[in-house]
């Protein structure tokens, strides 16, 4: 009989999960889309008592998941924060670095983010699918 490699698995079901987005020439960056567990955890911790409408609650989400799912990227520099900081070299993936690079680059947050949304309806919607095709047990 032979063994399952778990290993190999894993790498095929995070790779179906797997987004790369380009944000400018050169510069892309790779993140893992949340399970609907994910997103109900990170719902609920960015919920505060005073967020009626939870438009807060939303960005705080959004964010939380968007850092915690980048896995990588290429082509960001150091530049890319302090345009004259010599010597100009990559910036490690890391979550530190990457709220800093939101804070410059407000831009690429957004787009980011509007990406990780869109992924998680299309992944939405292909579960929906699934279970309506699928025969009932």
């Amino acid at each position: 009989m032979e063994h399952t490699d778990l290993a190999d698995l894993r790498r095929k079901v995070m790779g179906a999960r797997t987004v790369v987005h380009e944000l400018a020439p050169g510069v892309s960056v790779s993140f893992t889309l949340p399970t609907q567990h994910e997103i109900d955890v990170e719902l609920m911790a960015a919920r505060r008592p005073k967020d009626p409408d939870a438009k807060a609650s939303l960005q705080r989400m959004k964010r939380a998941l968007l850092v915690r799912g980048i896995t990588a990227w290429t082509g960001v520099m150091v530049s890319h924060l302090v345009p004259d900081h010599e010597p100009d070299e990559p910036l490690d993936c890391e979550p530190e670095a990457m709220e800093l690079l939101f804070v410059v680059k407000e831009d690429w947050a957004e787009a980011l983010e509007t990406r990780l949304m869109l992924g998680m309806a299309e992944r939405r919607k292909a579960r929906e699918e699934s279970e309506k095709n699928s025969p009932s047990s």
